[in-house]
Formats: C-alpha cells, structure tokens, sequence
C-alpha cells in the first residue's frame, strides 16, 4: 500500500495549481476567505511533473477544499475541462487527468492562408515533431486550435480555419490534457 500525503495549497485568493501539485493525487486547499478560482498548470508543466507521461495515461486526483468557500477550477493552456468545475465548500471532489497529446512543445515555422485549416511550408522535420491532438498557438491561429491531421513534408490541418494569412510565421504545437 502506498500512502501519499496531500500536497497543501495555502495561499489567500486564486491559485495555481502546478504540475508538482496535481502529480501529488490529493490537494488540500487552505486559505482562501472568499470564493476563489484555483487555475491549473499548463500542459507541458503538468506532463514535466508526471513523467514518465504518454499520451492515454490517466490518473486521479482527490481536491480536498478545507475552506467555508467555493472554488471554480480553470484550465491552464492547453487544458481541456469536462464536467462541473466548481467545488462546494468544505468538500471534496474527485477528478480524473488523462494526457491526451504527451508529445513535446516545439515551435515551427510555417504558412497560413485565411479561412483554411492547412498549414503548409513545412519540411518533413518539422512535421516530425508534430501529432494530432497537439494544441498550436501563434498569429492566425484561433483559440483553443488543435492539430487533427499531419502530411509529412507538407504541414498539418487544423480544427479550425486560420484568420490571417502569413508566412514564416512561428507557430507553437504544446501537448494537451
């Protein structure tokens, strides 16, 4: 049997919840004196705390709200919330973390066209280095976009339409969870 201590979050107001902490299994929140909103970590911090990660892995964990407050959980880049986020307070709630993209961060160069989802100019080096589900970011690309196809040696199509075209653009593929 492992036991594993809570890791205790105890600053006043809002909080960050980071990879360390949400690697943990259990979160204990402390002083808030108000409803407050606790973000989580991104999802290249919260894969680097819980390695070794790949994509599929889940895990659970247990938010112990110690307070007379609610809390509203929020989701860092690249982080996807299902569900009710909101905890009553003085309550506990269960939740279930599944890596759906593990693989790493880079940033590429590439062109994007108004009102389409494929990105193009890549070499097949840089679509190497990309996979579906990963989250992109950069000039043109709407929030919350991910990668839904990879054409090695030509570039990627996206869940979403580009809104401005460009080229050499810097565009950033993160992981996902």
């Amino acid at each position: 049997v492992t036991i594993t201590s809570a890791a205790l979050v105890g600053n006043v107001g809002n909080g960050t919840l980071t990879g360390a902490i949400l690697a943990n299994n259990i979160i204990q929140r402390t002083g808030p004196t108000g409803a407050y909103t606790d973000t989580t970590d991104t999802a290249s911090g919260i894969i680097a705390q819980a390695l070794p990660v790949q994509s599929g892995d889940t895990w659970r964990v247990k938010y112990i709200n110690s307070v007379a407050f609610a809390m509203t959980l929020a989701a860092g880049a690249g982080v996807t919330l299902a569900g009710n986020t909101a905890i009553a307070a003085s309550s506990i709630k269960e939740y279930l973390v599944q890596v759906t993209n593990a693989t790493p961060a880079s940033i590429q160069v590439a062109s994007v066209t108004n009102a389409s989802a494929v990105i193009t100019s890549m070499t097949a080096a840089q679509t190497a280095q990309v996979s579906v589900g990963q989250l992109v970011t950069g000039t043109g690309i709407p929030a919350n976009t991910t990668v839904i196809g990879v054409q090695p040696n030509v570039g990627v199509t996206l869940s979403a339409n580009a809104t401005a075209s460009n080229t050499g653009v810097s565009l950033t593929f993160s992981p996902t969870v």
